[in-house]
């Protein structure tokens, strides 16, 4: 019986052989673009929580900037998952509230970007046209790069800005650039008191592991900043 058996698995083995080459016999890999999955934004975008800034660059991130800065939904387009968000944040001296024609841009074979224009009080603005893409053979009259903006820069208004995105989920949106300082994370209100331990480790690991804890550091003066102006209310919901 056990010579019998023997011979049952030996054939089986020698009959699956083929089988397994047929299914293992190549070796599939991810791709680039696999990554890109990981960075769509457009549904962070729709959130009707305020999103708050949690986490900014450990180093530049000065007490002279302004503090206390989120983000409101204000409305959302229906087409190509444009929103009308807000961008509020307080200095020593005033409340500052703008309004901001927002969408995530994805496209196979280049990082998602959020797209962000200043668009005042305008309610119905939209986004100008796209330029035509250029041939490689063709020059453009425009400079390589944009300049550089500071982390919360926010003076130029009516510029289209696009700011990529390093991670995003429907708990999180990591903006900026892997090892540099001008990266920020943001996160509902709803997680303040519980952030995201994906989100807060992808900040760590992408942009370094010493930041400023924008949300934590801010959040007594920015309640009392909330009494000052009486404005919309700061922190946990």
């Amino acid at each position: 019986m056990c010579i019998l058996l023997r011979g049952c698995l030996c054939a089986l083995l020698i009959t699956a052989v083929p089988a397994y080459e047929q299914v293992h016999g190549r070796h599939i890999y991810s791709t680039q673009e696999d990554i890109y999955l990981y960075q769509d934004a457009s549904e962070i975008l729709k959130s009707k929580d305020k999103l708050y800034l949690y986490q900014a660059p450990g180093g530049g991130w000065t007490s002279g900037n302004s503090m206390c800065i989120f983000s409101s939904l204000v409305s959302i387009h229906d087409e190509k998952n444009t929103v009308l968000r807000t961008i509020e944040y307080w200095s020593e001296t005033r409340f500052t509230k703008l309004h901001f024609l927002m969408k995530a841009q994805t496209g196979r074979g280049q990082q998602p970007v959020i797209k962000a224009l200043d668009v005042g009080n305008n309610e119905y603005a939209t986004f100008p046209p796209e330029p035509p893409s250029k041939g490689h053979d063709q020059k453009s009259n425009e400079p390589a790069s944009a300049p550089t903006l500071k982390p919360r820069s926010l003076y130029e208004f009516g510029k289209l800005h696009e700011k990529p995105v390093l991670y995003a989920s429907n708990r999180c949106v990591l903006l900026g650039t892997m090892s540099s300082q001008d990266s920020t994370l943001w996160i509902p209100g709803k997680l303040l008191n519980s952030p995201p331990k994906p989100c807060v480790f992808m900040m760590l690991a992408l942009c370094g592991p010493r930041t400023y804890m924008a949300y934590q550091s801010e959040q007594a003066i920015c309640k009392g900043y909330v009494k000052q102006f009486q404005t919309s209310t700061y922190g946990q919901e």
